[in-house]
């Protein structure tokens, strides 16, 4: 296999593993952030019950709906019996019936009836008929219900009788002229579909599991997108790398730096001693000003406990940087030292901590509490990642709270 497949494969591996970070990080996220997290659920769920309320009254302005009925009677004449008898042998008076329900209720149903009922009612092309009109048929019987629903009790009424007005003339050029016998002229207040939303319970309980939902998005999208590391724990869903210490922001709490401090001095001590490491380089995404900080610090507590240390970076003209000249640098400076510690340049800015950590044994990252993107930690390790230098780990600086 060669580099290229290699790199590949590490970084189809990091693919895999961030999907498991990210479910990782967000339960993290949910159990730190847990009063926040209540408070904006209670606060969504008002918003959305709010708007669901709204929403239904739009949709409903009532629980009920008004639908006008009809029904008609249909007595067939002798002349329709005849004609139909002298065109098909062997038609009987049911089928005469079939024949005619089946006729009517597709006239109901055509663009031809909407379009009488419309002028009979006057409307322009532009309005709204605002209506429903069903038509059933009671099976071997010649009774013909013709219903219109509506949201208005008074235009189911005025559809109801624009049909029973204009039914006559509409029928008559299919088949010709039919005695009919209407009753049961109603109408009535009936359930509508969507009336269950005006209901108060259901828009609380929708407006819970919608307000849920759309802070489980808003908490997946800052956990995707904008969520900075803080913890060891959000590092770790980047890199198996150790936090070697967490170096608080605060100064004047003299214990607790001192207590970081040392820390940081004895594990960087012991990851260089395991792996007999002349050169150490540390580098880092942004805040170099910060990083040199650590640089100094790290050379005085070296210095202190009496490890021959140098401190040096290339940072006098970085773009000029060779292998060669690097390494006759280096080697010039661990004859007057044993350990060559390099505050290097930032990742990305040039090509420099690349060719310093092929020369370096290895390398120290610098991390910046809530100040660092895990997109921008993830392309800095994967820049360095084939050099020759090991990491050895981070230092979690600049925190305003250590865990």
């Amino acid at each position: 296999m060669d580099r290229t497949e290699e790199q590949q494969a590490v970084i189809d591996k990091k693919d895999y593993i961030d999907i498991m970070a990210f479910f990782r990080a967000f339960f993290r996220y949910t159990r730190r952030y847990r009063v926040f997290a209540l408070a904006l659920i209670i606060f969504m769920t008002i918003c959305v019950t709010g708007a669901m309320a709204l929403l239904s009254k739009k949709l409903v302005k009532n629980s009920y709906v008004s639908k006008g009925s009809f029904t008609l009677g249909l007595l067939l004449s002798d002349s329709l019996e005849y004609n139909y008898d002298l065109n098909s042998t062997g038609w009987n008076r049911s089928s005469i019936l079939g024949v005619a329900n089946n006729s009517i209720v597709s006239l109901m149903r055509s663009d031809y009836m909407l379009r009488i009922i419309r002028e009979e009612l006057g409307l322009e092309p532009e309005d709204e008929l605002n209506a429903e009109i069903s038509t059933s048929v009671t099976n071997m019987t010649n009774l013909i219900t013709i219903s219109v629903t509506s949201n208005s009790g008074e235009n189911a009424e005025a559809v109801r009788d624009a049909i029973f007005s204009c039914f006559e003339d509409a029928i008559f050029p299919i088949m010709g002229y039919v005695e009919l016998n209407i009753s049961n002229l109603d109408t009535e207040e009936v359930p509508s579909s969507l009336g269950f939303l005006s209901h108060p319970v259901v828009w609380i309980v929708i407006g819970v599991f919608l307000g849920a939902f759309v802070y489980l998005g808003l908490l997946f999208a800052y956990a995707l997108f904008f969520s900075d590391l803080e913890t060891p724990e959000d590092v770790s869903d980047i890199t198996d790398m150790p936090c070697l210490a967490q170096i608080p922001v605060n100064k004047r709490k003299k214990a607790d730096y001192k207590k970081a401090v040392v820390r940081m001095r004895r594990r960087i001590s012991e990851e260089t001693e395991k792996r007999n490491a002349k050169v150490l380089l540390l580098t880092g995404i942004n805040n170099k000003k910060a990083q040199s900080e650590i640089a100094r610090l790290l050379e005085s507590e070296l210095r202190g406990q009496g490890k021959n240390i140098v401190l040096t970076n290339f940072d006098e003209d970085p773009e000029s940087l060779t292998e060669e000249s690097v390494r006759n640098a280096l080697d010039a400076l661990l004859k007057e030292a044993e350990l060559v510690l390099i505050d290097g340049p930032l990742c990305g800015s040039t090509a420099a901590p690349v060719i310093l950590a092929d020369c370096s044994d290895a390398v120290l990252y610098r991390i910046e509490q809530g100040n660092a993107r895990p997109q921008k930690v993830k392309d800095m390790l994967q820049s360095l990642q084939f050099a020759r230098a090991e990491a050895i780990g981070y230092v979690l600086d600049r925190c305003n709270y250590i865990k």
